[in-house]
């Protein structure tokens, strides 16, 4: 699989999943489809056993999982996008949450 055919926003989705186990500074994904290619560089505040539950996480991940995971997000924010209800709702919600993202949105209103 090539870069292009990723979903838009793959790399992010990755990092935001491992960033949940450890600090971490980025995340390169040198062959997409084997996650033990890739090289997580940590935040000086990863202690080991934050380390071992990202090398135990990128051997078990399943990327054809992630990948549809994360083009059901993509799609749910492309469909819902464009719904006046929700442009007006994610106005207020960004109002009130500046850094929030429309996902943040998502999530709120599936939460």
């Amino acid at each position: 699989m090539q870069r292009k055919d990723l979903p838009k926003n793959f790399t992010s989705y990755i990092h935001e999943q491992i960033s949940q186990l450890a600090p971490i500074v980025s995340v390169s994904l040198k062959d997409v489809l084997n996650p033990r290619s890739w090289d997580v560089i940590y935040d000086d505040s990863a202690n080991d056993q934050q380390k071992a539950a990202v090398r135990s996480y990128l051997v078990l991940l399943n990327v054809d999982q992630a990948l549809i995971d994360q083009i059901k997000i993509q799609d749910k924010i492309n469909h819902y996008k464009d719904e006046p209800m929700y442009k007006f709702e994610f106005k207020r919600y960004k109002a009130a949450n500046p850094s929030a993202t429309f996902k943040d949105f998502l999530d709120y209103l599936n939460s």
